[in-house]
């Protein structure tokens, strides 16, 4: 008896549909992952960082932020076509495209919580475990555990049970989506904001140039300037404001001790606020000064105090004692 093959061929609009969901299912996740870990990053801080620390998480949300708005609608649109054209034919539920990806996704998400089991009990081991960490690898294994039940949840189940899941996962993950992006606004700030936001992050990064050349010319002149222009004899150009081109303002006190001001369009977001909220304190050589910079709104004053141990002790010239230089013979 004559065997007639049934098998259903796999086209290209098939291949890159079933190709398209697993790859922004991928993107979605890692996009999620990403924010979520700026957000721990700024309710669970490092105590041992610096500055740039707070503004790498912000810069964090701000990409993951970006990339899941894109990637987790054309996910859903892509699953959508998928599932509607699966329940039209039925028969390419068995395509081998389909089969592979989905036993891919299944074993890459078994990994990542293996993995992320075995780095909880390394870290217990090592009785280092600290409530960031707990956090961060509570979410990549919810994240990787949710997408490892459904696919293994559709393998067994049947089509018309598939898709009413597939619509309940579809809300459930819209409404965490939306609850996840709405918490990282309360952490970097509106959008609207932003450019606001940046300005006076750039006000206060000048102000930092400033004080660290004021420190420079404090070094090899043995006295704070009169005026910022003095700074420009060593090739140090005084910034100014990035929005109004005012120079911002500047007042000598004393000898180890200056004001710098400034105008700012909004307070500090919260994000910044442990990095800059310090109280000043003698910096290890090599690292910029650590002085407290959080703002308001409009005109406001810093004083900088200059520590001795900044201060480098200057070696008259008369007694500076002379390096001999070596005589090399020629051959």
């Amino acid at each position: 008896m004559e065997h007639t093959s049934s098998k259903t061929h796999t086209t290209p609009k098939d291949f890159f549909l079933h190709l398209g969901v697993m790859a922004f299912l991928y993107a979605a996740a890692i996009s999620l992952l990403t924010i979520l870990y700026g957000i721990i990053n700024f309710y669970f801080p490092d105590k041992v960082a610096y500055d740039y620390y707070f503004a790498g998480a912000a810069s964090t949300i701000n990409g993951g932020a970006a990339a899941f708005i894109v990637t987790f609608p054309v996910f859903l649109i892509l699953a959508r076509l998928t599932e509607a054209d699966m329940s039209k034919y039925p028969q390419k539920r068995e395509l081998w495209i389909r089969k592979w990806l989905v036993f891919l996704t299944i074993f890459v998400a078994g990994i990542t919580m293996v993995v992320d089991l075995i780095a909880l009990i390394r870290y217990f081991f090592e009785g280092e475990l600290t409530m960031r960490f707990l956090v961060k690898v509570l979410v990549v294994f919810l994240t990787s555990g949710a997408v490892f039940s459904y696919f293994m949840y559709e393998l067994k189940s049947a089509a018309h049970k598939r898709t009413r899941i597939l619509w309940t996962l579809a809300l459930v993950s819209s409404g965490v989506a939306l609850g996840v992006l709405c918490l990282s606004f309360t952490v970097i700030g509106s959008p609207f904001n932003q450019r606001s936001y940046k300005l006076d992050e750039t006000r206060v990064q000048h102000l930092s140039d400033i004080t660290q050349n004021i420190i420079y010319h404090r070094q090899n002149f043995g006295d704070i300037p009169e005026a910022l222009n003095a700074l420009e004899q060593n090739g140090f150009v005084v910034p100014r404001d990035p929005e109004t081109g005012a120079d911002y303002e500047f007042r000598r006190i004393s000898d180890m001790k200056f004001e710098l001001c400034a105008t700012f369009n909004l307070p500090t977001r919260p994000i910044d606020v442990d990095a800059r909220n310090r109280i000043q304190k003698p910096i290890p050589p090599g690292y910029s000064p650590g002085y407290e910079s959080g703002h308001g709104i409009g005109r406001t004053c810093f004083e900088r105090q200059i520590f001795p141990d900044q201060v480098r002790i200057q070696v008259p010239a008369e007694m500076a004692v002379p390096i001999p230089r070596k005589t090399v013979p020629v051959l």
